[in-house]
């Protein structure tokens, strides 16, 4: 490259510097301030995808604990047998069994048998652990009648500790009347953790 080059050159940069110099400089922090709005919007919506995927996470998280905590809790039931009848004396008796997976701790059992209009029965037990599949036959009752028409109804009430520190509990109310099946009349279960 020739001196006159080079100096041609120098010319059209001072000439360029001159007439457009602002114009470029402008341009560039234009796109700078474009360039750092577009990263504030993006870094926005991605930490508001994150704040919803968190959410989701914990959601996740409890709907998990709350299915394991669901199947892997005991269940205990509550079934009412009878013995025998005859004339004036019956008897029965309560069997609890665990039809869950695991152990219910700490099991109390509250009976209350009713007679006609005699006085009721009670009859407690506590800190009975049951395990999966095990049965615990309770109170094998033998009661007398006034009379052949005389209804008995006997409450049973259990209150249990699962996993998780969960407590069940429950209470069902039966009707027997003479020469008839033990009638299930209500029942309600509810858990507090």
């Amino acid at each position: 490259m020739d001196c006159a080059a080079c100096a041609d050159f120098i010319s059209w940069l001072h000439h360029f510097e001159r007439e457009y110099a602002s114009g470029v400089v402008v341009l560039a922090a234009l796109v700078t301030a474009a360039a750092t709005a577009l990263n504030v919007v993006i870094y926005w919506r991605i930490g508001v995808r994150m704040d919803r995927q968190i959410r989701l996470a914990d959601d996740q998280i409890k709907l998990t604990r709350d299915i394991f905590e669901s199947t892997t809790r005991p269940v205990v039931g509550i079934d009412m047998e009878r013995q025998h009848e005859q004339a004036l004396v019956c008897s029965f008796r309560c069997l609890l069994k665990n039809y869950g997976t695991s152990s219910a701790l700490n099991l109390v059992f509250d009976q209350r048998i009713t007679v006609g209009n005699s006085p009721p029965i009670f009859d407690h037990v506590d800190n009975i652990t049951l395990h999966p599949r095990q049965t615990y036959p309770h109170s094998h009752r033998e009661i007398t009648r006034p009379s052949p028409s005389t209804l008995i109804e006997v409450q049973v009430g259990i209150r249990y500790q699962g996993t998780g520190r969960r407590v069940y509990s429950q209470l069902n109310t039966y009707r027997w009347e003479a020469n008839k099946p033990i009638e299930l009349i209500a029942s309600t279960t509810t858990s507090v953790t």
